[in-house]
């Protein structure tokens, strides 16, 4: 996604652009606040960028309403025609916002640490050598 974001906040479409980035599933069930959120991300140059995070609520057809005005749609059916767009995410000033990919310094591939024999006879001193990673 990094990448992807990266291209086009460099390319001439930019100025003109709106990526809605949402998850489908929160993956492994519920977290310690409610298990229906999930997160989503609007990056634009209009999007609100420095300051405080929108903490209000909206749903997967807040974001398809807002999609369909952006784009001079019509609401494809009753939900989205009654559903509030996120007028709060975005504003009339243009933001700096080119964005640059860096790399993670984690891999996705490699999720666990490697075993040892000090560390296999110990699960908590396991634990206490991959927590460093994850923090």
């Amino acid at each position: 996604m990094g990448r992807i974001i990266d291209y086009i906040s460099h390319s001439k479409v930019w100025s003109s652009s709106a990526i809605f980035i949402e998850e489908d599933d929160g993956q492994n069930g519920v977290d310690h606040v409610d298990g229906y959120r999930s997160p989503g991300y609007i990056v634009s140059p209009y999007a609100v960028q420095y300051g405080a995070t929108d903490h209000t609520y909206y749903t997967q057809v807040n974001m398809t309403r807002t999609m369909e005005q952006i784009l001079g749609l019509t609401p494809m059916n009753q939900f989205d025609l009654i559903a509030l767009p996120m007028r709060t995410v975005f504003t009339n000033n243009r933001g700096r916002g080119l964005f640059i990919y860096t790399s993670s310094a984690l891999s996705v591939y490699n999720s666990s640490p490697q075993r040892n024999s000090s560390s296999d006879s110990n699960p908590s001193l396991r634990f206490r050598m991959y927590w460093p990673i994850l923090t």
